[in-house]
């Protein structure tokens, strides 16, 4: 599956804020899925779309791929939403949550290009935090919990904490 084909939405061409936190999201986990083709940690793409811990949650999922002797191919898919959004008067930060689908997304031997043994793959809820800055969306927190997490009752009852400010 080729990720880099598909036209997508630009997050700084959606008027609705809500929209274009979710595609800034969205393009965030296209862009850690394309660096882990390669693998590659300093992927130059990777500043365009995050910073802080979601920079390096992104960077460390290279590493870890690199180190092992991996590389990823496809791509996640979602279900992701705007759960919060503040300040109320004029928000740019937004709390997405997602139940993220990995069974696309598929961990290969580097050299030989065959699925790696003992990979799990499926659904697991991830909490992000999505701010608009300097006419920039960027993705600076993601929390991922382990496989399975999406399932078994609403995602609200176990509320992930990050950064909040208003």
């Amino acid at each position: 599956m080729d990720i880099t084909s598909e036209a997508l939405p630009v997050p700084e061409e959606i008027e609705e804020p809500r929209e274009a936190a979710v595609a800034a999201y969205e393009r965030y986990w296209r862009t850690v899925a394309e660096s882990g083709e390669v693998p590659d940690p300093n992927y130059g793409s990777l500043v365009q779309v995050a910073s802080g811990a979601a920079l390096e949650t992104a960077r460390s999922l290279a590493q870890d791929a690199l180190d092992a002797g991996e590389r990823a191919t496809g791509a996640p898919s979602h279900t992701a939403e705007v759960t919060e959004a503040y300040p109320e008067s004029n928000p740019y930060h937004f709390v997405i949550e997602d139940c993220m689908d990995s069974t696309e997304w598929i961990v290969v031997d580097a050299e030989t290009g065959e699925p790696v043994e003992g990979e799990e793959y499926g659904t697991r809820e991830v909490e992000a935090l999505v701010e608009h800055i300097d006419d920039r969306w960027i993705v600076s927190e993601v929390v991922l919990r382990e496989l399975g997490t999406c399932l078994g009752g609403p995602r609200s009852d176990r509320r992930l904490p990050l950064g909040r400010g208003s």
